[in-house]
């Protein structure tokens, strides 16, 4: 921070040091609009952001419908959601206390749904992570209070609202659908898969829908099929007898006649445990229900299509509850990868509410401190083979530094750290690994136990003399 004074400036006090810090801060370039109400604009057709209102409609319909959609974007919402906290850059608890009380009052002003109560943080970090992961992208708008000295809060608009220009000045869309300019140093805009000439990101959506109309389809040709093939029902067929000569045609449509409806009664009238005694002109068949191995086909299809669909939103079959076939190692494979990716949307999410906070430790002119926050670690369902494998990495880091290979500020770099707390520790560890060990009361403690024996052996000569 930098103040101009004159040489005969007395101290200045905490509060004027504040006002002067924030009417520097407040007249430099990055907020010299904050005040200019922007005007409304005509924008130029874009063939991405056209679309967008057609998108989010498609999405959203999607995601509350299709179970394989809704169940990935719970997978990676819940994955990706877990408890955070934060920490600040500076050991004065002074500075410390009074950054986390005005962290406290932001957090709870700029809650971007006010009737839920409980964490706010935690409130946002949800919104958005199922923005990110439902739509490919977030937009977050800072708005101060009238005099400028903290924010006031904190909008969300809809994503699918913002535009673009050619040198990526950002627009708002309004409730009037008149576009305008917001401060680019009070907007935050993230999107998936970000490009030079696709600035607003994808959805990992965007890459099944097609699929969806397939999947579709094939559960309406599956209905059809099952209604179609009904519930199996007996076909009873009964093999028209012979005339007899001696009979007139009458005579002979009365008796085929009778023994058709005997025949037809006693199927009726039949028991679950009685038998059925007919001549061999009668046969009996099933008709519809499900014949062959059709079945077996429509589930290896509908899995082929569940299975491209989870593909596009970059998940395992086994996370959302689908069976596949794999083994333990290739599991713990996926598990890693998907947890690299985690951790990259953890960090992007930090880094915005950091962007807040920041924003208003500066504004209360506590430009010395900064925040950062830290999201904690899904359970690892190989943990023990994690720990071992953490055990082995430092025993040889330290088995390097105690035989000179590397010193002790190297050793503390390939273990993740800065420098070392105290290089003598190493020093002395490696001493007493080299010294040579203390025998001496072992020795004395091997003599006893000669001795001992010896007497032993004596009592029993002196026994056997005896005997």
């Amino acid at each position: 921070m930098l103040i101009r004074k004159s040489k005969k400036t007395t101290a200045v006090p905490a509060v004027e040091l504040r006002q002067a810090f924030r009417k520097e801060r407040l007249s430099s370039l990055p907020f010299q609009q904050l005040t200019a109400s922007a005007a409304a604009v005509t924008l130029p057709p874009d063939a991405i952001a056209d679309n967008n209102i057609f998108m989010k409609s498609f999405i959203s319909a999607c995601a509350r419908i299709i179970p394989v959609v809704s169940a990935s974007i719970w997978v990676w919402h819940r994955l990706s959601h877990t408890n955070t906290s934060y920490t600040f850059n500076s050991t004065n608890p002074d500075a410390v206390g009074k950054a986390t009380e005005i962290l406290t009052a932001l957090h709870t002003r700029i809650s971007p749904i006010p009737p839920v109560k409980g964490n706010p943080v935690a409130l946002i970090f949800d919104l958005f992570f199922r923005s990110v992961f439902k739509y490919g992208r977030f937009a977050a708008l800072v708005r101060l209070a009238p005099n400028h000295d903290h924010i006031a809060t904190l909008a969300i608009p809809d994503p699918y609202r913002v535009r673009f220009s050619r040198s990526y000045t950002p627009y708002l869309q309004n409730d009037s659908a008149l576009w305008t300019s917001p401060n680019p140093h009070l907007f935050f805009y993230y999107g998936l898969n970000m490009e030079e000439s696709n600035p607003y990101g994808e959805a990992m959506f965007e890459a099944a829908w097609s699929l969806i109309k397939i999947a579709d389809d094939m559960l309406q040709d599956m209905k059809l099929s099952a209604s179609n093939a009904g519930i199996p029902r007996l076909h009873i067929k009964v093999k028209q007898p012979p005339k007899f000569d001696f009979e007139n045609d009458e005579d002979y449509r009365t008796r085929i006649s009778s023994y058709f409806q005997e025949t037809v009664r006693m199927f009726q009238e039949i028991g679950p445990d009685d038998n059925v005694f007919t001549w061999e002109d009668v046969s009996v068949s099933n008709v519809g229900g499900q014949q062959g191995p059709s079945g077996f086909v429509w589930r290896a299809n509908r899995s082929i299509i569940d299975e491209e669909v989870i593909s596009a939103f970059h998940l395992y079959p086994w996370l959302i509850g689908k069976s596949a076939a794999t083994t333990k190692n290739w599991v713990r494979s996926q598990y890693d990868v998907l947890m690299m990716q985690v951790e990259s949307m953890q960090n992007t999410a930090a880094r915005f509410l950091e962007w807040v906070d920041n924003f208003e430790l500066q504004l209360a002119g506590l430009s010395d401190i900064r925040v950062t926050y830290q999201f904690s670690h899904v359970r690892d369902p190989n943990l023990l083979d994690s720990i071992t494998a953490e055990q082995i990495r430092v025993a040889t880091v330290l088995s390097k530094a105690r035989a000179g290979i590397i010193d002790a500020d190297t050793a503390a770099r390939e273990l993740g750290y800065e420098k070392s707390f105290d290089p003598k520790l190493i020093t002395t560890m490696t001493a007493a690994a080299n010294a040579a060990p203390d025998l001496s009361h072992t020795a004395e403690a091997l003599n006893a136990s000669v001795d001992r024996l010896d007497s032993l052996l004596e009592d029993i000569h002196h026994a056997n003399d005896s005997c």
